[in-house]
């Protein structure tokens, strides 16, 4: 999800990512446009073995060249 402001979002984009448990190796998403934004959230829908924890680590973000 995205906003410019912090309080009005809107959804970017669904990203599912497998069987994380089975096959931990490294995941990456792209944004399917370029987006300008302020704040990014990343909410979860369903964490692995149903979990309702979330985990994120080294999350990058490229910016675009112009």
């Amino acid at each position: 999800m995205i906003s410019n402001n912090g309080y009005d979002w809107s959804e970017l984009m669904v990203v599912e990512f497998g069987n994380l448990i089975n096959d931990p190796t490294q995941r990456t998403a792209y944004f399917n446009k370029e987006v300008k934004t302020r704040f990014i959230k990343i909410k979860l829908m369903e964490g692995a073995a149903g979990s309702k924890v979330l985990s994120v680590a080294e999350l990058g973000f490229l910016k675009a060249s112009d």
